[in-house]
């Protein structure tokens, strides 16, 4: 039995996903082509989601090869790999997930991608890059109208943003007992354009006091690369956000002290959340980020602003 170009085999490895959101939306994944910039801890878990989803090629891009510490911060390497290729190794893991994905690797470094390159994907997303880097290639995607993902993990912190374009989506609604679909839309900014926004000046003042302080702390490790306090001080002044009021010593030292950790129950939540929302954006269901998400391990904190 065919349905929708998938055989047998797919229909029934993806049984359960199709009973949830659909036959359209999953035969949306397997013509997906997505590109995953950079073989980090994050990737790993971002990438593990989207093939066990069944998206239809995944394009892992890294120039790098494995080291010492990468064996503590990746579940997909192993000490026998050191040395090997970053994107081989992971490349070999994933095929293990799901045969019946795509696998392909790009060397091409990030400061050398081009619009040619990054137009040959349904879309891009990219993990612990500089934030020069971020903004280049969502300057690429914006060239060639592709979904644009940035990430990133700093200790108990990360973030994800996201530059859909324009987007169009339907959400399910129940009306009269009965579920309808309900078309809509929304228009995102390019990361460089929406990070220079400051948040203070779209809040009002009892909001912005209750914007959590891992708010300027990511900005102030993501746009200066610094994460010490007088730092994270002078962002909260750039977003117009009262430092007194979201940020205390305590944080601060913990933030400056811990951001370059890599923990893995925080990374699964981050990349959790990247890889479903990049799965409902490419099957065009459910509200995107729209489009800054903050989150917070300390407290559970997960906010987000439309910026």
């Amino acid at each position: 039995m065919e349905k929708k170009g998938m055989n047998s085999e797919e229909i029934a490895l993806y049984d359960r996903q199709i009973r949830l959101w659909g036959f359209n939306a999953q035969h949306a994944l397997r013509q997906s082509r997505v590109l995953l910039i950079t073989a980090s801890p994050l990737s790993n878990e971002i990438a593990k989601n989207l093939v066990l989803a069944g998206i239809g090629e995944l394009c892992l891009q890294d120039t790098r090869s494995v080291e010492k510490q990468d064996v503590f911060d990746q579940f997909f390497v192993e000490q026998s790999d050191i040395g090997k290729s970053k994107i081989s190794c992971l490349i070999e893991k994933l095929k293990e997930l799901n045969p019946l994905v795509k696998l392909s690797s790009l060397d091409t470094p990030v400061a050398e991608l081009s619009e040619s390159t990054v137009s040959s994907f349904q879309m891009v997303i990219a993990t612990q890059l500089q934030y020069e880097e971020f903004c280049k290639v969502n300057s690429l995607c914006r060239s060639c109208q592709r979904p644009f993902y940035a990430s990133s993990c700093y200790g108990l912190y990360g973030f994800a943003f996201a530059d859909l374009v324009h987007h169009e989506f339907v959400i399910e609604k129940t009306v009269e007992n009965k579920k309808v679909e309900q078309a809509l839309s929304a228009t995102q900014k390019p990361i460089q354009e929406a990070l220079d926004i400051p948040l203070g000046s779209k809040l009002k003042p009892r909001l912005a006091k209750k914007v959590p302080a891992a708010y300027p702390a990511i900005l102030s490790i993501l746009k200066y690369n610094k994460s010490d306090p007088e730092s994270i001080k002078k962002v909260c002044h750039e977003q117009q956000l009262d430092s007194n009021a979201i940020v205390n010593e305590g944080f601060l030292s913990n933030f400056s002290d811990n951001s370059s950790f890599q923990w893995m129950p925080v990374i699964s939540i981050i990349g959790g959340v990247v890889a479903q929302d990049a799965l409902n954006s490419i099957s065009k269901r459910q509200y995107p980020i729209d489009n800054l998400w903050i989150y917070d391990a300390e407290t559970s904190a997960g906010p987000i602003y439309m910026l």
